[in-house]
């Protein structure tokens, strides 16, 4: 397992089905679609190119639907979303 695989189980492990999905998507030889590629070297820190930035620019539909979130989330929210991870085991 690479390193940046490592790290990311210490943040939130696998469940052994999840890593099976994983195991055979890579096995099939499909590739991480370039958003997710490029979304995971921003995660890791790494400078993305424009084309990679450019994908993961905001749309106007995601600034519309922060902009209607209004200043912050709710702590009831967070709360709430917490709890049905906690739930699912996560």
């Amino acid at each position: 397992m690479s390193e940046p695989a490592r790290k990311q189980d210490k943040i939130e492990p696998l469940t052994a089905e999840q890593r099976a999905a994983v195991e055979a998507w890579k096995a099939a030889g499909c590739p991480e679609q370039p958003e997710v590629a490029a979304l995971r070297k921003k995660i890791r820190g790494e400078p993305l190119t424009p084309e990679e930035a450019a994908l993961l620019a905001p749309t106007p539909e995601t600034r519309a639907r922060i902009a209607a979130m209004g200043p912050g989330i709710p702590h009831a929210h967070v709360t709430a979303e917490l709890a049905e991870r906690q739930r699912r085991g996560g």
